[in-house]
């Protein structure tokens, strides 16, 4: 336990520190859509949609839809596997494909009213894979997220996580690319029905590019069948 004290209190700190570059800020809004259907005691399959406007909310930037299967080898250990296909606009304004796969480890503890996670996924992506001379080269990363969610009633829970995003094989980033801190609240509307209102900021480190920070207003839904 004390182990994990640590660790969170170490991602939060990193979020925390800047490294006095000058920074682009951008409000974004992001919409989420979750589906999950229960296959047996042990797999569910799941979709999940998002939409993502930044420019302070005046430019549609990416639409992505992510399909995936989960897999429960225990009680609060869980292995998931998904593909995400995105359409997302570049620095020219033009939206171009991006291809990405990841699978990702899941711990997961419930104390009292409070449920703790861990998850570290690896993944792979590709961006505009027939039209990019650099397409078919995979960008690699390693995230690792740490997320407290406290349960006030059958209804209503509160959640905490921080992010880091490590990047492999690329000598323009050492050690983590960029962070994300959100606080939210859900609130199910029935059994199989949950809404959830949420805030994040986002920091992009170490990189030869502008440095930008994301103040992100996000509202998701989800349907449980």
């Amino acid at each position: 336990m004390r182990r994990i004290k640590y660790f969170i209190g170490f991602l939060l700190l990193f979020n925390l520190v800047l490294n006095g570059q000058e920074y682009q800020d951008d409000a974004v809004v992001w919409g989420n859509i979750h589906l999950e259907k229960k296959l047996n005691d042990n797999f569910n399959l799941h979709l999940n949609h998002q939409s993502r406007f930044n420019d302070n909310v005046s430019r549609y930037q990416r639409a992505s839809f992510d399909l995936g299967v989960t897999y429960r080898l225990h009680k609060n250990i869980r292995v998931q596997l998904d593909y995400m296909y995105m359409n997302r606009r570049g620095g020219d304004l033009l939206f171009g494909n991006r291809h990405r796969l990841y699978v990702a480890v899941i711990l997961r503890k419930k104390v009292g009213s409070f449920v703790f996670s861990y998850r570290n996924r690896v993944q792979g992506q590709v961006n505009e894979f027939y039209s990019s001379p650099d397409g078919q080269v995979p960008i690699f990363y390693e995230r690792n997220k740490l997320t407290a969610k406290y349960e006030l009633n059958k209804r209503v829970s509160f959640s905490v996580s921080s992010e880091l995003w490590l990047p492999f094989y690329q000598a323009q980033n050492k050690g983590f690319d960029r962070s994300r801190s959100f606080v939210g609240t859900s609130y199910k509307i029935t059994k199989k029905n949950e809404v959830e209102l949420y805030f994040g900021y986002q920091h992009e480190l170490n990189s030869f590019k502008v440095t930008r920070r994301l103040f992100i207003y996000g509202v998701g839904y989800s349907y449980e069948f």
